[in-house]
């Protein structure tokens, strides 16, 4: 049965998996260590029950990994708040149309580095105390977060 405590748990791992070192959510399957007693003694109870009708079992989770991605400090009272859903409905849309939008980053990353005479190798090398042009980039909001992590399995 799908409810406030199930959510709860998917918060604390992706809670987890974002602000430490020693908990991975691939490799534990999300899996974490949480009563319901405890749960039921949490002031905040009511906001994961009311995420449990907002969103379903399969959504809950990116729409944690959404507002983690974008702030990891975030309290599960203001990802009700509209710019909670907004960031979710943002990384769900980028995420629907992902070869689009990487395929658009890989231009405007390519014609950055075309336009500084920088080879793609060169483009990821700090150079006197300064960023890599790809953090650079990343940082003005040029291209993406996950485009810039991609990498081959």
């Amino acid at each position: 049965m799908y409810g406030g405590f199930e959510v709860f748990k998917a918060y604390l791992a992706i809670k987890l998996h974002f602000t430490t070192d020693t908990y991975n959510y691939e490799e534990y399957g999300g899996k974490v260590n949480c009563k319901l007693e405890t749960f039921t003694k949490r002031n905040d109870r009511y906001f994961f029950h009311k995420l449990s009708k907002q969103y379903n079992q399969d959504n809950i989770v990116d729409f944690f990994v959404a507002n983690f991605i974008h702030n990891n400090k975030k309290w599960v009272g203001n990802l009700l708040q509209n710019d909670g859903k907004d960031i979710y409905l943002d990384f769900r849309k980028r995420k629907e149309a992902f070869g689009y939008h990487f395929r658009d980053d890989l231009v405007r990353i390519s014609d950055d580095f075309t336009s500084r005479n920088l080879s793609f190798d060169d483009g990821f090398l700090c150079r006197g105390g300064q960023h890599p042009r790809l953090l650079r980039l990343l940082i003005q909001k040029r291209t993406s977060f996950q485009s810039a992590v991609v990498h081959r399995a």
